[in-house]
């Protein structure tokens, strides 16, 4: 709704830039490896009835073996996203970590992680149909059991363009509606 006024104030030169770290994922199974997500990246399992096992490690160092419906690798910036919804914390976009948030887990003890951004995460995935899906940033692609992935920082970042008037503490309060009260 507010497109056109923000268009001024970019003209304006009204606006600050914000730096947002991106993921790096490589795989031998993505043709177009390397893959850059600004939000997310999500193993997720190919249809509705199996389950995967997702072997992860940080740093070289055995994390544990997500069992469930899959596991999302977030940013800061995708905290508010899928991650959210899948149970995962926000996180301000400021923050240099990561977030492991489990989707559907088997295991009641399977909870988010947070890890530094300058950890290197790898995912070994196994699926007893031989099938699962890989989305980066709504980006799909079909992987096989027995798939590696690896996730980093990248080098590079995004430089997202905000008024000078729109904080992510507030635009938080707003969207998720806190303070509001819906008894009356």
């Amino acid at each position: 709704d507010e497109m056109e006024h923000f268009f001024a104030l970019l003209h304006e030169g009204r606006y600050l830039l914000r730096e947002r770290s991106l993921l790096r994922l490589t795989t031998s199974n993505a043709p177009d490896s390397p893959i850059y997500a600004l939000n997310e990246i999500a193993v997720s399992k190919h249809d509705s009835s199996s389950m995967l096992a997702i072997h992860t490690s940080v740093d070289g160092e055995r994390l544990t073996t997500y069992m469930g419906d899959g596991l999302l690798i977030a940013t800061p910036t995708g905290s508010t996203a899928y991650s959210l919804s899948a149970g995962g914390p926000i996180v301000a976009p400021e923050c240099g970590c990561f977030l492991l948030t489990p989707l559907a887990p088997h295991g009641f003890g399977m909870r988010p992680v947070v890890v530094p951004d300058t950890s290197v995460i790898e995912l070994t995935i196994h699926t007893r149909l031989g099938k699962a899906m890989l989305s980066v940033d709504n980006r799909t692609y079909r992987i096989g059991d027995g798939t590696h992935i690896k996730i980093r920082r990248a080098s590079e970042q995004i430089l997202l363009a905000t008024p000078h008037n729109i904080s992510f503490y507030e635009t938080l309060h707003c969207k998720m509606m806190w303070d509001v009260d819906i008894r009356n």
